[in-house]
């Protein structure tokens, strides 16, 4: 489920969501935006192999629905991105939670896609191209 959050993120801002370099680096990215790596926040982290070895010089509070609402405007949508990238797996929304969540059901409802792109007033070529 953190993958599913992690790509819808992606699709409303259109570039990666942790874009580190090295792989503290995207653990830092990712401890920034979703809150501390601690136990207060996922008690089970300290059985992770590499946990110990890992520093973080701060404890961020979590900030998911602050930095996405420039590109999600929907609260549904916000709480969903927000429920899917909890830290703790544990807590984290299971998919059957997911798939049944409000977003899904409230209106505006999808639309077919021909007309969506045709309001759109920049390139389509993400949307339509293909590899």
């Amino acid at each position: 489920m953190w993958s599913v959050g992690c790509i819808m993120a992606e699709l409303w801002r259109r570039t990666p969501l942790f874009k580190g370099r090295t792989e503290q680096s995207q653990l830092g990215l990712i401890h920034h935006f979703c809150g501390a790596i601690c136990r207060e926040n996922w008690p089970a982290v300290d059985q992770l192999a590499l946990f110990n070895n890992l520093t973080f010089p701060d404890k961020p509070l979590r900030v998911v629905k602050e930095r996405m609402k420039n590109w999600i405007q929907d609260e549904l949508g916000l709480d969903l991105l927000d429920k899917l990238l909890i830290l703790d797996p544990d807590q984290r929304i299971i998919a059957k939670d997911a798939i049944s969540h409000a977003f899904f059901s409230t209106d505006p409802m999808p639309g077919q896609l021909d007309k969506i792109l045709s309001t759109l007033k920049m390139s389509n070529f993400e949307f339509t191209s293909t590899d």
